[in-house]
């Protein structure tokens, strides 16, 4: 087990080190700061939104205006480029860290399940554990 446990450190730290984790550091720290504004206004329609589908839904007075809102804030802020950016190198790292979920999976034993890019659970061997 220690060897493991070793073993997810020593690639935990090899993963802090790849650029595009990095990069996505910095490239979140300017969005955040650089949009904070459009930001903010997707955050409170995305609130109201929210409110409005847990009390009434699509029968709710407000949901179209509401769901126009939310639609309009969030073209306004995933239209920008650096927001474009963090998207495609948020999917990269997750991609990476599904692999080394695998990796540390396949120490572990070859026979445990893990869930793939769309959350389903895939085989992990002949024997799979259930």
């Amino acid at each position: 087990m220690t060897e493991i446990m070793l073993m997810a450190y020593d690639l935990l730290d090899d993963f802090i080190e790849l650029e595009e984790y990095k990069r996505l550091k910095q490239l979140s720290k300017i969005v955040e700061s650089k949009y904070i504004n459009e930001i903010n206004d997707f955050k409170k329609a995305r609130e109201i939104y929210d409110d409005i589908m847990q009390y009434g839904g699509i029968y709710h007075p407000d949901f179209k205006d509401a769901a126009r809102k939310l639609s309009v804030s969030k073209a306004i802020l995933y239209q920008k480029n650096e927001v474009q950016d963090l998207l495609m190198l948020e999917q990269k790292v997750q991609n990476i860290l599904n692999q080394l979920i695998d990796d540390i999976k396949d120490t572990v034993s070859p026979y445990l399940r893990t869930p793939n890019e769309l959350g389903m659970t895939r085989k992990g061997g002949s024997h799979g554990c259930k």
